[in-house]
């Protein structure tokens, strides 16, 4: 058997499309809709390096629809997934 740990993140955005899918992890890309009401924007950086720092600790993160919005799944699977892993990305 093989132990995993792991948080998903939910939101209520609508939903992506197919192409935001697979664009979501491209250093630098930002959707049209990723402005705050204030104007401020960022770098399209951020899951990038989410995505780096859980690879470098033998995860994985991954997004996906749920209705009503979308979801962030970190995991981490195998002998080192433990609850201390997971404190780490809480």
């Amino acid at each position: 058997m093989t132990a995993s740990c792991g948080v998903e993140v939910g939101d209520s955005c609508g939903g992506l499309s197919d192409e935001e899918l697979t664009k979501m992890f491209d250093a630098g890309w930002r959707g049209d809709q990723a402005r705050t009401p204030d104007g401020a924007s960022g770098n399209g950086l951020g899951l990038p390096i989410v995505r780096t720092i859980v690879a470098a600790h033998l995860g994985s993160v991954q997004i996906r629809n749920k209705p009503p919005g979308c979801v962030v799944t970190i995991e981490r699977r195998g002998q080192q997934a433990d609850s201390a892993w997971l404190r780490m990305w809480l």
